[in-house]
């Protein structure tokens, strides 16, 4: 299974150049002011990166050859769910030291606080996206897993547009803000599980696929 996760890294490899020069852009774009924070846009770019490795793996017909390793069809799944946590959590960990270091260089005030909550709330959406965005993939295939992700997407930034309008939020968002600190147990608690069950729900598409 170590191989498969180093397969995956070797495919971002071909994207690296790209991403250090996201990450220039938007360091600049931070310290200019420009409402831009790295700690939680980067994790969003890993999970571009981490579904190009499906790209490839389809266009190469990888797992036809995978299937044929003594690894099982479980290991290989729990490969590609543990290749994506380490790509979130790498991506967010250089975010963070990039959001602390524009902070200082442009002498403003570093709020962790505010940075810990934007960021646990980028982490359990991407958690929401890849637990619903795997599973397509695997029963799917890649192109339709991206148009149907980019569907769901819009119609879920949508619904919640219309019921912003519709529904005054005010005091549920304070509700919220209050309990920050049992936020910053439950939000990681709630990642963990909705990728477990998306993790079981992909096993069981991949055991019955045929490639």
């Amino acid at each position: 299974m170590k191989g498969l996760i180093k397969k995956d890294f070797l495919l971002i490899k071909s994207n690296l150049k790209s991403f250090i020069v996201i990450i220039l852009v938007f360091t600049l774009f931070s310290m200019k002011g420009e409402g831009f924070d790295v700690s939680f846009i980067l994790p969003f770019i890993a999970i571009m990166m981490f579904i190009s490795t499906f790209s490839w793996d389809e266009f190469n017909n990888f797992n036809a050859y995978a299937i044929t390793l003594p690894i099982g069809r479980r290991n290989i799944v729990k490969s590609k769910y543990i290749s994506a946590i380490i790509f979130i959590a790498i991506d967010t960990i250089i975010g963070l030291i990039i959001s602390y270091l524009t902070t200082i260089l442009s002498k403003n005030i570093f709020d962790i606080e505010a940075i810990l909550s934007n960021l646990f709330g980028t982490i359990l959406g991407l958690s929401i996206i890849l637990a619903i965005w795997l599973p397509i993939v695997y029963k799917f295939g890649v192109e339709k897993g991206r148009i149907m992700l980019f569907v769901g997407v819009f119609a879920i930034v949508f619904l919640c547009a219309t019921l912003s309008k519709l529904f005054d939020f005010t005091s549920l968002i304070n509700f919220l803000n209050s309990l920050d600190k049992v936020l910053f147990i439950a939000i990681p608690l709630a990642s963990i599980a909705i990728m477990v069950i998306s993790y079981l729900i992909s096993v069981r598409i991949y055991l019955k696929k045929e490639f």
